[in-house]
């Protein structure tokens, strides 16, 4: 099964592909779609924003403008493509593994890091798809999730 994994960051898209290698680095959403359908993947995996947030100040505001532009992109992105597209945050999909851990682990060659992040989405996908789910039924979970308790004073 032909899979490409994207990685989202704030106003730029990167993806590598099981079967190509590299396929896109800091590209825009249109000229990612375009590269990705012209390969004709059964699959594409999304790395998508958490529910969860957490730290405070430069930090949260930092991951709360890519957490916002990441949900902003991963529906314009399924639309774009003709392969289905199945999403997981990071929390799920990593195992809770430390980054040069899984990328050790998957094996990752790609010269930067976002690429080896791709590649090691490939691998964790091709070990455990169940932790991978389409855009429609993350959107749905998200309302199920309770929101965290509030702390007493």
């Amino acid at each position: 099964m032909h899979r490409i994994a994207v990685d989202c960051d704030l106003g730029r898209l990167h993806a590598w592909s099981s079967e190509e290698g590299r396929v896109a680095y800091c590209e825009t959403l249109a000229v990612i779609a375009l590269q990705i359908n012209a390969l004709s993947p059964d699959l594409v995996l999304y790395e998508i924003s958490s529910p969860i947030m957490y730290g405070e100040g430069t930090a949260t505001y930092s991951r709360l403008s890519w957490a916002l532009w990441n949900m902003a992109m991963a529906p314009q992105l399924a639309h774009l493509l003709t392969a289905p597209m199945v999403v997981a945050p990071s929390s799920e999909w990593t195992r809770k593994l430390k980054e040069p851990v899984r990328q050790k682990l998957a094996g990752c060659t790609a010269p930067n890091h976002d690429l080896r992040e791709c590649e090691a989405m490939l691998w964790f996908h091709a070990h455990e798809p169940q932790r991978w789910v389409p855009l429609d039924n993350y959107l749905e979970q998200l309302v199920k999730i309770p929101s965290p308790k509030t702390r007493k004073k």
